[in-house]
């Protein structure tokens, strides 16, 4: 009779799904989704919803997009409103209770840094695509991604409590793992502090902090908005009186005017990867991004 219950036993385990306790989390994009695959391992999985080749402002809210997330425990988004401009619609679609906001399952991962560039004045859209309560583009520096690792945490052990030890286990390795190759970053890129940038967009303004380089300017005018012939002009010689050689972009914006800043400045145009490609790690994403940085810099 035993052996008949423990044979059955084994066979009703084989009909429940693999992973019954698994935590099934939708994050926005790569670099969130990446930390959250550190911090979750074994115990859950997660689908990113945006491609790590397009801007992630500008999402297809694609209808198959609303099947992961109607099934979803958890969706991890950068917040900051960066992507308000397709997110809202497909929460709606996707009629989960469990990731709207204000539910368990919504998790803004902004709340677990300190925002830059929060604006001190009232907004509109006239000035651009302004973020008014911050840069959304916080996870170019690895301390906000420790910080979000942790944060992440916290939240996924409200939603499966029994797996608590190992939530804050694994987030705790990710961090300290981090914050030491941010330390080996540093010292790598030492020779670029300060150092004069233009970038496209204000993407890489935690990335420039991080560094301490000194942000000279944007060939956007204002976020979101395509650079005029009289801003470039401006910029070109901006670039040129502070002898900037350091021009970045992100693949995903146009580069056709950026070239032009970076060649009549005397300088050459450097595409920085933008997102973590799928299933690449966070760190190994930013060693990408460092030894892109490294050559520009002509070591």
């Amino acid at each position: 009779m035993f052996h008949l219950l423990k044979a059955l036993g084994l066979f009703l385990a084989l009909l429940l799904p693999s992973g019954a306790h698994a935590l099934d989390v939708v994050a926005t994009t790569e670099d969130v989704a990446s930390i959250a695959r550190e911090v979750l391992g074994k115990d859950g999985k997660v689908t990113t919803l945006a491609s790590s080749f397009q801007d992630p402002h500008f999402v297809d809210a694609r209808p198959s997009l609303l099947v992961p997330m109607s099934r979803a425990d958890a969706l991890v988004l950068v917040g900051l409103d960066l992507e308000v401009g397709w997110l809202p619609v497909l929460l709606t679609g996707a009629r989960n209770n469990s990731i709207l906001m204000g539910a368990p399952g919504y998790i803004d991962a902004s709340q677990f840094i300190q925002p830059m560039d929060v604006p001190t004045t009232p907004v509109d859209r006239s000035q651009g695509d302004i973020h008014p309560r911050g840069n959304p583009h916080y996870l170019k520096d690895p301390y906000n991604a420790a910080r979000v690792a942790r944060g992440l945490a916290q939240r996924f052990i409200n939603l499966a409590p029994e797996k608590a030890e190992q939530f804050t286990a694994r987030a705790e390795a990710f961090a300290k793992l981090v914050e030491e190759k941010a330390k080996q970053w540093e010292t790598r890129l030492a020779g670029l502090k300060g150092m004069g940038v233009v970038t496209y967009h204000r993407s890489l303004n935690y990335l420039a902090r991080w560094l301490q380089l000194d942000m000279v300017g944007y060939v956007e005018p204002r976020p979101g908005v395509p650079p005029t012939p009289v801003h470039v002009v401006q910029l070109i010689s901006l670039s040129r009186a502070r002898k900037v050689k350091l021009f970045l972009i992100e693949g995903w914006f146009p580069s056709a005017t950026a070239q032009v800043v970076a060649e009549k400045a005397g300088g050459k145009l450097t595409v920085l990867p933008g997102l973590p490609k799928p299933d690449q790690s966070y760190v190994d994403h930013m060693e990408e991004v460092v030894s892109t940085l490294e050559k520009a810099a002509g070591k």
